[in-house]
């Protein structure tokens, strides 16, 4: 009877042959479908898609950062065809793809997000699946136009107009701004004071205006010299020269004050500068340094309502009250009218309370560079974050806020979330009952804290209007 042992000869190609049958086979691919509309759900033709992946430091989480390493920053493109329909074939399995599309007579646009500002939703893609019936919604450009003048009437130019933190100048006094999305908006001029060749008074302009998905010409802004604001800093129960002017070391823990982002290191224990930056639109505020002795001036400023940002505050410090007359401009916004306001006086308090504690995941472990946010129960519409703090955790998951109010606080933690929506009080108080504190002048409080899963993210997101 022949021998069924293999010869030593024919061994090594047989282990070959073994090895290669089982060799693991690559994943299969995924394949995303969709439709782009309008308003009124007609077809977009030759929309120019573009579906990409994180970059390494676009998201916080390990998984994340894992992603956009095996995809290598993955970005492709398509467009539409004649009824609207798109197709991405041969796509890897992530769970951190973003979708955007452009087209010329339609604002750039990002899917699950009516804000072109806003990146919008992450869309999962596993293995071998095939993703149906997206439909992406894109809106008509709208066009504004018209000019600026003085007192007089007589066209300003060379007048450059602000929106949206970009300036648009046609040198004649017209202006022309294109691809803006339906929403209110505040043009403003803080211009070039050479006006018509003849060096002026320093003017400013501003207005809000509302935009639907038609265009608006012949708008007309006028310059006036402005409104004066002058105020003045105290401190409970002290002098403010020795806070404005303390050489104290700072606290060593990375914070971030008035608006997400990565931890900073505030440079200065004094308040470096004071300013009032308006609630409708995104022109950065100009700011003014604050005096030793407390005292602050603040001029040009046009008639709108406005949110005071003190940036930063010292440490150990907190903001206890703000009032210009007898109202209470730490709730309410400053309604400024063309004669100005009566002085705003800033009250500090060091009877501060402090809140820290560490981030783990499902299993127990520390969730490193997590997003933690902690907001007031009562808005604070007075100060430019809305009483919306965050900080990040560090390498053991751990985080630290200090010097708080005392009052009422909830508090979430976050590893897949925009930074927008963790700045949005209508989507905070979602969670508001996730972990709720109350905090006494002068308190300690330690929290234990779980990543808010990113289907209660999503949940939350498609219920904004």
């Amino acid at each position: 009877m022949p021998s069924v042992i293999p010869s030593l000869k024919t061994l090594p190609l047989l282990l070959a042959m073994w090895s290669t049958s089982h060799a693991q086979e690559p994943a299969p691919k995924a394949r995303l479908e969709g439709r782009v509309v309008n308003a009124s759900g007609e077809a977009i033709p030759g929309v120019k898609l573009r579906l990409t992946a994180p970059s390494a430091n676009g998201r916080v989480d390990k998984q994340a950062l894992e992603t956009a390493r095996a995809l290598k920053n993955f970005e492709t493109s398509v467009t539409s065809d004649a009824t609207g329909q798109f197709v991405f074939d041969n796509l890897a399995a992530s769970e951190y793809y973003r979708l955007s599309a452009e087209r010329s007579g339609y604002t750039n646009a990002y899917y699950g997000t009516r804000d072109n500002m806003i990146p919008g939703t992450t869309l999962t893609l596993k293995a071998g699946q095939i993703l149906k019936g997206i439909v992406f919604t894109m809106t008509r450009e709208a066009v504004i136009s018209g000019k600026v003048t003085d007192a007089a009437g007589a066209p300003v130019k060379n007048a450059e107009v602000s929106l949206l933190q970009s300036t648009y100048n046609r040198g004649d006094g017209t202006f022309e701004i294109r691809n803006l999305v339906p929403g209110t908006y505040r043009l403003e001029n803080r211009g070039n004071w050479v006006i018509n060749g003849i060096p002026s008074p320093k003017l400013v302009g501003s207005m809000e205006i509302t935009i639907t998905d038609k265009d608006m010409d012949g708008i007309v802004m006028s310059l006036s010299p402005g409104a004066p604001v002058n105020g003045l800093i105290v401190l409970e129960g002290g002098d403010i020269k020795t806070v404005l002017t303390s050489t104290a070391p700072l606290d060593p823990t990375p914070y971030t004050f008035w608006q997400s982002g990565p931890p900073v290191r505030p440079l200065l224990r004094r308040p470096a500068a004071i300013g009032l930056a308006p609630t409708v639109g995104w022109v950065t505020p100009p700011m003014e340094t604050v005096r030793d002795d407390g005292t602050f001036s603040l001029e040009y400023l046009t008639a709108g309502k406005y949110q005071l940002n003190l940036l930063p505050l010292p440490q150990g410090f907190y903001v206890k009250a703000i009032t210009a007359g007898n109202t209470d401009l730490l709730h309410n916004v400053l309604n400024l009218t063309s004669a100005g306001s009566s002085p705003i006086r800033i009250v500090l308090s060091d009877k501060v309370a402090t809140v820290t504690g560490q981030v783990t995941n499902d299993n127990g472990e520390p969730q490193v560079n997590a997003r933690v946010t902690l907001w007031t129960s009562e808005p604070e519409l007075g100060l430019t974050n809305n009483g919306i703090l965050v900080a990040f955790t560090d390498q053991n998951g751990n985080f630290r806020f200090p010097g708080l109010a005392p009052g009422e606080y909830s508090a979430a933690a976050w590893v897949d979330v925009d930074s927008s929506l963790a700045q949005m009080r209508s989507f905070l108080d979602q969670f508001a009952s996730s972990k709720r504190i109350n905090l006494a002048e002068g308190t300690s409080t330690a929290l234990d804290l779980k990543p808010i899963p990113i289907d209660n993210v999503k949940v939350a997101e498609a219920r904004l209007p």
